[in-house]
Parts: structure tokens; sequence; C-alpha cells
């Protein structure tokens, strides 16, 4: 059975019902539905759509349209946090990747520039020809570079810490959003993981 037929309602009645339910006011509600009242005076229109709104059977359907017009939002505000959810994990996920792509990188850079920091310094303090003045200050020139360019891989691998807390602290926030309660302790379910290495080199050697 059509909505119209089940309440009994006319074409105009039935729009007049849903301009209500999408916020107009009484009076422009009721010239969209009726657009012959656009010459009458305000009052008389104001009276007209007074009387339809108190109309039993369209203050029912009016009233089913809002119910249904309320379960739709509820369902867009679960689908909008099910694909928020659902992004997050995305990011966690690339971001464990990328992490431990980093991590890698990282130690072998570190690695690298130790090996070639203790290689010159062996040469310095235990020379195995004569070690000219000049080429002792090339080779502790090299070494301050060396070290230069380690601290600066330190700041890198910091820098990528601080996105790591930063995609942590959205995890904190979503499970805010849901609803769940750290005191809890609740959680919001990911398959992935936000990973910190704690002994890293400061910004020295």
């Amino acid at each position: 059975m059509k909505t119209k037929e089940k309440y009994n309602l006319t074409r105009s009645q039935e729009m007049y019902a849903e301009y209500l339910m999408q916020g107009y006011s009484q009076r422009k509600a009721y010239i969209l539905a009726y657009p012959e009242a656009k010459d009458m005076k305000p009052s008389t229109v104001d009276l007209l759509a007074y009387k339809l709104f108190h109309n039993s059977n369209l203050k029912k359907r009016y009233d089913e349209l809002c119910e249904m017009r309320t379960e739709e939002n509820i369902k867009k505000a679960i689908w909008t946090r099910e694909m928020a959810l659902g992004e997050l994990k995305s990011i966690l996920e690339n971001n464990k990747k990328e992490y431990y792509r980093y991590e890698e990188a990282y130690i072998d850079e570190i690695t690298m520039y130790d090996k070639q920091i203790n290689e010159r310094t062996e040469l310095i303090e235990h020379p195995k020809t004569y070690l000219s003045k000049k080429k002792k200050a090339e080779i502790e020139r090299e070494i301050d570079e060396l070290k230069m360019a380690k601290i600066k891989c330190n700041r890198r691998w910091q820098s990528n810490k601080s996105v790591n807390e930063a995609i942590l602290q959205s995890v904190v926030q979503m499970n805010s959003m849901l609803g769940f309660n750290e005191k809890e302790e609740k959680k919001v379910e990911v398959q992935a993981q936000v990973v910190f290495q704690n002994n890293i080199p400061e910004n020295d050697e």
C-alpha cells in the first residue's frame, strides 16, 4: 500500500509533511506544497498550514517521516564510525610497515657510521705507519663529519618516532569517539601495532 493511501493523504498533503520533516516552517512548507498559496495573505497561509498540521492522519505521517529520518541518521552515523575505524586500521597497518622499514634503515646507517668512526679513531690512536699532523687533522675532520651525520640520522629517527606517537594519539581519540574508556581498560581492536624503540642513541655518538 502506498504511503499516501495508507494515511488517506493527497499528494499535496504528503508533500507538506515531507517539507516539514526537512525543516521548513509551516508557512513555507504549505506554500511549497500548495503553490497557489503564495498569492494569499501570510495570515491566511499560517491558518491553513496550522489546521493542516493538526490533521490527525497528516500528523501521523509527519511523525513517521521524522522517525524514519532519525533511523537513517543513526545508520549513517554507524557507517561513518565503521568507515573511520577501517581507515584508522589501514593507517596503522601502513605505519607499522613504514616503521620497520625505517628501523632497519636506521640501524644499518648507524652501524655504518659507528664502524667508520671506530676505524678512523683506531688509525689515530694506533697508527700502523707514521701519521703526519696534516693527515691526522684530515682524519679528525672526517670523524667530526661522521659524528654530525650520525646526529642527523638520530634526528630523522626521532622525527619518525613523533609520527608514531601522533598516530597512537589518534587511536586514543578514536577510542574516545567510539565510547571506550581507558580507565575501564577497553580499547578499539585494530589488526596492527604501533611499535616504539626505546634504546635509541641521543644526539651524541
